[in-house]
């Protein structure tokens, strides 16, 4: 068995993962009471707890990686990222994460891939990216 993940460790991956409690609660489907005792340090937090968490974190790393790959092999690297879960959900009907995670790992991307430009999409959708040469850094598991 491995050590015990902190509040503090769950937090600071929630954050790093750009999630809301509530979001990771039912992704992860804990009892959202549950949930805030173990950010609150009131409670320990399970060891299949801690394996979820650190296997999504785990696809979010997958993921930044990917996109790190398909921009930098752009002369003008672009990433359109969105405002909102709605205009997210438009350009990926089949995720099953929220905007700001999305937005979090273009964001960890553009750390690796120098002179990315980040728009916010004008118009929700996948095609209406595509037309403006961005390349489609929506989530490749669910495509």
């Amino acid at each position: 068995m491995n050590r015990p993940m902190t509040d503090a460790e769950l937090r600071l991956t929630r954050d790093r993962l750009g999630v809301t409690g509530e979001w990771l609660t039912a992704h992860l489907r804990i009892d959202p009471r549950s949930a805030r005792r173990y950010e609150r340090g009131t409670r320990p937090i399970p060891e299949d707890v801690r394996t979820r968490v650190l296997a999504f974190a785990t696809e979010t790393d997958a993921f930044v990686d990917s996109l790190v790959r398909e921009l930098s092999a752009q002369e003008h690297p672009v990433a359109i990222v969105h405002r909102t879960d709605a205009d997210y959900r438009a350009a990926d009907p089949n995720g099953d994460k929220p905007a700001s995670w999305h937005r979090h790992a273009v964001a960890r991307a553009a750390e690796r891939v120098p002179d990315l430009e980040i728009r916010y999409s004008t118009t929700s959708g996948p095609e209406v990216d595509r037309r403006r040469g961005a390349p489609d850094t929506r989530n490749p598991a669910s495509t």
